[in-house]
């Protein structure tokens, strides 16, 4: 069993477009504008059972079950109040899109309301057209709800259950058979928030609750397998694809541990130290899109954990640490935090998260 919340982290810079908002006099502008990071979890619960048995013939029955729960909150892209489509502007940000409230009730575009033409120039709408919509109630634009922008978040709370049973065996040829049942269901409720339906105008309401999306399964299966090496060449990669196949994952990586139990009066106090070691990589998303087969090589990176576990009685052990405690991230991307507002990249092998701490409470049951 595993049960754990874990906060969202931040690993951005304020766009380009987001600062320029503010430096034209937007205060609305949050900071940064769209965040990078890991998603925010809550009451994250996992189940796991787990056994198998060897027989005399060299067949092995085995099955395992488990149950996950977890609600997740995570951001999307950064709706711009000046240039996003469809919201605050038809033009690419030359005027903003003015509603006109006459003409939405009586479904005849004439103008009825007589709203202004707002334009938008070096970043900032004419105040004095602006006003003026604000002031009439039969005119509408959303920088009335959101002047700052809006970046919308996306929760869900995900149910996942499954089981599997079967029976496997290698024959003495290099032949494996494995014949097995399972059966799996997924449930998401899903939550939308921070955002608006552009159609409704000025009644859209900023959250939404898009429904639950539910899928189970039932499988039977009969696999027959031997292991064989197959190369191929492929005319359809550009050189950034084969930057990105071969450099990717870091060529060199390899790890050290060392676990040192120490007596503290009746108590042993064990500490877990690892020390890991990526070597240098490409980007996947700059090699195959961005800049291709000019991709940097980024540099690589010593990470290190740490682990302390005190018994409290019996059966039951706390343990405190910390992986990558000294926060550590890739090379800074400039050219990737000016366009997206991420400075790191999102393949990092050793994850985008940085420094991540916990506090581990385990029980043993059955003994």
């Amino acid at each position: 069993m595993e049960y754990g919340n874990a906060d969202p982290t931040s690993r951005s810079v304020q766009r380009a477009d987001a600062a320029a908002l503010i430096a034209a006099g937007n205060t609305h502008v949050l900071d940064p504008a769209q965040v990078w990071g890991d998603s925010e979890y809550e009451d994250d619960l996992k189940l796991f059972g787990n056994f198998g048995k060897l027989l005399a013939n060299g067949a092995q029955i085995y099955g395992h079950a488990n149950y996950a729960e977890k609600t997740a909150t995570q951001g999307f892209y950064y709706r711009n109040p000046n240039t996003r489509a469809s919201i605050f502007s038809l033009d690419g940000g030359r005027t903003l899109l003015i509603g006109d409230v006459l003409d939405a009730q009586d479904g005849v575009r004439d103008g009825s309301a007589g709203c202004p033409t707002v334009t938008i120039t070096d970043d900032r709408p004419d105040q004095q057209a602006l006003a003026q919509v604000f002031a009439d109630p039969n005119c509408f634009s959303f920088q009335e709800i959101a002047p700052g922008g809006f970046t919308p978040y996306f929760s869900g709370v995900m149910t996942d259950t499954s089981a599997v049973a079967g029976v496997r065996r290698t024959t003495k040829s290099g032949f494996t058979w494995d014949a097995s049942a399972s059966y799996g269901s997924h449930e998401a409720d899903f939550l939308l928030f921070n955002t608006v339906n552009a159609s409704l105008g000025p009644e859209s309401p900023r959250d939404f609750d898009p429904g639950i999306y539910r899928q189970a399964e039932l499988n039977l299966n009969f696999d027959v397998s031997t292991e064989t090496e197959i190369t191929q060449d492929s005319d359809l990669l550009g050189p950034g694809d084969v930057l990105a196949l071969e450099r990717g994952v870091p060529e060199t990586r390899w790890n050290i541990a060392v676990n040192q139990g120490v007596n503290l009066g009746t108590r042993r106090v064990d500490l877990l130290g690892r020390l890991h070691y990526f070597g240098s990589w490409v980007d996947h998303l700059d090699a195959r899109s961005v800049r291709r087969a000019d991709a940097p090589v980024l540099d690589g990176r010593f990470i290190f954990d740490l682990e302390v576990s005190v018994p409290l009685v019996r059966d039951t052990t706390l343990s405190v640490g910390g992986q990558n405690v000294f926060d550590t991230f890739s090379d800074r991307m400039d050219l990737f935090a000016a366009r997206f507002g991420l400075p790191y990249s999102q393949f990092t092998p050793w994850g985008l998260g940085g420094g991540y701490y916990y506090a581990r409470l385990h029980h043993r049951w059955g003994r």
